[in-house]
Formats: C-alpha cells, structure tokens, sequence
C-alpha cells in the first residue's frame, strides 16, 4: 500500500478502507518483513466477488474512460441461487402465533437479520413505516415490506383465527410492482418459507448488481463514442474553419496582387509620359504626375508593408518587426 498510494495519488487509509469494504484481503503484520528475510510465505487468495458487491473499487478521482471489456459473471443467477440457498443459515425458528401478528413481524426480522448478516446484509428499519425496510447488501439495496392482511390488526380476532402476514420484496423503494410476495398459506405459515425468503433477497440483490454493471458499461461505451462523435465533430469544424481561412487568405492575396499589378500598369504609364514629356514644366503635366503618383501608393501593396495584413501568411515575429 505505501508503494501504490504515491502512485495514484492518494492515502494508504483510503487504499486499506476501501480493501475492507470490498473484502479484499490484506497482508497480515509482519508479512512483507518475513519476504524480506526470506522467508516463505503463502498468499492470500482473493475470494469471489459476494453477490451485491460492486466489482469496482474506485480510490480518488472517478475513471472518465470506458473499461476496456464488458463485465462478465462467473456463474448464472441460477447457478448462484442454488449456491446461496445452500448456504443459508436459519439459526432460529419463529413459531406462528395465532392472535400477535406484531410479534411476528418482531421475530420473523429477527430471523432474517441473522440469516442476511452472513451476506454482509444489513437490515435498516423505515422510521415512518415499521413494517418495510431497506435491506442493504453491500452496494445494493432491496425494499421489504412485512404486513398484516386479511383485515385490521386492531380488528377483535379469536385465537383460533390466524394472523395472516404478506412479505413483499421490490426492488425500489416507493413502487407498486413487488418481484415476488409470499403470504401465509393455509397448511403453512410464513415463516416456513424463510430459508427461500432470505435467498431470494440476496439473488435479487445480486441482479441489481449485475444490472448496475451492465447500465455502467453501457453508458461509459455510449460517453465514450458520444466524445468519439464530438471530437470528429470538432475536427470537422476545424477543416472548414481552416479551409474558410485559406480561402480568405487567397483572395486577399489575389486582390494585392490586383492592387499591385495596377499599381505597376500606372508606373508604366507615368514613365511614357515622362519620356514624351520630359521637361515637366507644365502645370497641368505636374498635377497630373502628383495624381498618378498618389494612385500608384494608394494601390501598390509594396509600399508601407500592406501584404503584411494577410493574416495567417507569417509569423507574429515578422509582423512586429
């Protein structure tokens, strides 16, 4: 870590907290010493990415370039559901109490706090509401609402009547359309189906993951050709705009070229003139030469430095001198 923190320009407390929150292990105290001295030591095997966990750590300053390749998952959702079913642990069992539909509600959180704690999950009460929560799987979030249905809990009921409860999980908060619901059926609480409950909360955790990945990829390929597109676009720009100029610079030279060949075509005429009259006493010859004269400086570009104006044909230098 104190090797790579210079190099991307950031603390080793950033690098070590976000190794921790990304499960990614670090050397032991001591390790790097016993290199060092020699001695053999094994590595830390990366484990794999826990469903709900981004696959991206980022430290600093966001990346502002695609990734160079899609995400890809090392097994199906089918494959993981089967995998993390197997894996849970329901370590409590809720018995159905027939008149407390509230303590139900109480144990059967209970439970699924305990199951979702192996997942990294963590279950976030809604103040306002205290039968939906927000269950938060490292980056990703499913919505759970555990209700009383079949009536009003305030309702007189007799023991003998059971308190029917509908768990509905969805994966934003505030929509009306639930991925899946389970309600006490009438040989089977609830309860009995925690084990696929707690499953479910971590596949669909996973799928949001998964469906984060794929959106943020696809979005980093559109940025990338959208800035693609803009920089063609810019170069586009820049030919016409530079072929605009020349264009202008041709015929700005052109029309010197104009001003002093008409220029010369003058200078010509002044000198046969002054071979046919060469003794230049006349006045009116005199007023004539001044005309022609001041003509030939108001057209010939030569003069006082005019076919400097040309912007774009030499350099700031020249122009100044």
């Amino acid at each position: 870590m104190t090797e790579l923190a210079p190099s991307i320009r950031v603390s080793t407390t950033l690098i070590s907290a976000a190794c921790k929150e990304h499960c990614v292990p670090a050397p032991p105290r001591g390790y790097w010493s016993k290199v060092r001295a020699g001695k053999p030591k094994s590595k830390i095997p990366l484990p794999a990415r826990p469903p709900g966990m981004s696959n991206c750590i980022r430290i600093g300053r966001p990346r502002s370039r695609a990734d160079s390749l899609p995400p890809e998952f090392l097994s199906s959702i089918k494959e993981l559901r089967v995998q993390i079913f197997s894996a849970v642990r329901i370590s409590q069992h809720v018995q159905k109490n027939q008149g407390n539909p509230t303590s139900r509600i109480k144990g059967i959180w209970r439970v699924l706090s305990n199951a979702l704690a192996d997942f990294g999950g963590v279950i976030i009460p809604k103040l306002d509401e205290p039968t939906s929560a927000i269950i938060r799987i490292y980056h990703q979030s499913v919505f759970i609402d555990l209700e009383f249905c079949g009536g009003s809990e305030d309702e007189p009921r007799s023991r003998a009547t059971p308190s029917l409860l509908m768990l509905t999980m969805t994966k934003q908060g505030g929509t009306k359309e639930p991925v899946k619901i389970w309600k006490d059926a009438e040989d089977a609480a609830l309860e009995t189906t925690l084990h696929e409950i707690t499953t479910e909360i971590v596949v669909l955790a996973e799928i949001k993951e998964r469906d984060a990945q794929t959106a943020r990829y696809a979005w980093q390929i559109a940025q990338l050709k959208q800035e693609q597109t803009n920089q063609i676009e810019c170069d586009v720009q820049r030919q016409e705009e530079a072929e605009t100029q020349s264009a202008a610079r041709v015929s700005s030279l052109l029309e010197l070229a104009k001003r002093h060949e008409q220029a010369n075509t003058l200078r010509c005429l002044l000198a046969k003139v002054d071979v046919n009259y060469p003794s230049g006493s006349d006045l009116e010859i005199q007023m004539w030469r001044r005309l022609v004269v001041a003509e030939i400086e108001r057209l010939d570009p030569l003069i006082d430095k005019r076919f400097l104006t040309v912007p774009g044909t030499y350099p700031h230098s020249a122009k100044a001198a």
